[in-house]
């Protein structure tokens, strides 16, 4: 669980609408592990349950407008077939993660404001 800590960068979070191209209520993939590539998929709906992204993508970043909810992020390494989590991490509110080698695989947006 120490590499998950040492490879995933996230952000202290702060109350807003949209940020960094991505409309609120929305958690956003970026292409890039900075925020600075583009969006490659947005999620909106609270499951109980992931929610697969389709095609998995390595060296990405995640950004969570929400002002209430977290968003549960799982990856693995890209080699690892769909299934078979690495790591995962939470994103509170208006917060954000990214990494330069994980792969991306699933997400879901909880209703707890807190992780």
């Amino acid at each position: 669980m120490s590499a998950l800590l040492a490879t995933v960068a996230v952000a202290s979070p702060v109350r807003a609408d949209s940020a960094h191209g991505c409309p609120y209520p929305y958690a956003c993939v970026y292409d890039e592990p900075d925020l600075r590539g583009s969006i490659v998929a947005k999620f909106r709906v609270v499951t109980s349950s992931t929610q697969s992204l389709v095609p998995p993508i390595t060296g990405f970043s995640v950004f969570n407008t929400r002002n209430g909810d977290t968003v549960h992020i799982y990856y693995s390494l890209p080699s690892e077939p769909h299934g078979h989590w690495w790591g995962s991490a939470c994103i509170g509110p208006n917060g954000w993660a990214g990494d330069h080698v994980q792969t991306l695989r699933e997400i879901r947006i909880d209703s707890s404001p807190s992780c």
